[in-house]
């Protein structure tokens, strides 16, 4: 027993001196600037992507249509709705993704002569996307919804929408309170329909 737990102590020693903070703040940065340059077309995309002729929300012809009518609605800021969360997301999500890809890899090379294959680097990569996904998807969940409020529209859609958010941490909160912690981890596949219904 007392060989497992060296072993177990020996490798965390390793990772642990493997990690560099350096791969953390280049993808925070570039995950942030990125976000703050493209979260207009972000949020455009969403509204399209859930453009299906449902009366309770407004219904758009094109890219160029559904920028109006947001700026007709919320002035230019109404290009930014949801910003908040997608900024911590994206660079969360780059940050932890360079910083785990790196000590993974860093790992897996430990004491090795040749260079890892790219069956190691696949490998690495697909570690850290399900760890990045883990700390990453209630944000993710959050700016989604926070993207599909509605502004200037009559109070009988309004009232047709489930739960009105007034940021970031109200949408976290309401939606761990009506729905779980589950609700944060919405992901619509049939395997994970199959797992989150099991």
């Amino acid at each position: 027993m007392s060989s497992v737990m060296s072993d177990i102590g020996r490798s965390v020693h390793t990772v642990w001196n493997q990690l560099r903070y350096e791969h953390l703040v280049a993808g925070i940065s570039g995950g942030i600037v990125s976000t703050m340059m493209l979260h207009p077309m972000d949020l455009i995309k969403i509204r399209l992507q859930v453009n299906d002729g449902n009366t309770a929300r407004p219904t758009y012809r094109g890219v160029t249509d559904t920028c109006k009518h947001v700026i007709r609605q919320n002035g230019w800021r109404g290009l930014y709705q949801g910003v908040v969360p997608n900024v911590w997301g994206a660079g969360a999500s780059w940050g932890f993704y360079f910083f785990f890809y790196n000590a993974i890899k860093a790992y897996m090379g430990d004491g090795r002569q040749e260079p890892l294959g790219p069956s190691s680097h696949m490998l690495a990569a697909a570690q850290s996307g399900i760890l990045t996904l883990l700390i990453t998807n209630p944000l993710w969940v959050t700016k989604t919804r926070l993207c599909l409020q509605y502004e200037g529209i009559s109070k009988d859609v309004r009232s047709a929408q489930s739960t009105k958010y007034n940021g970031m941490l109200d949408a976290l909160w309401k939606i761990c309170r009506h729905e779980g912690v589950g609700g944060l981890y919405k992901i619509d596949c049939i395997p994970c329909r199959i797992i989150y219904d099991w």
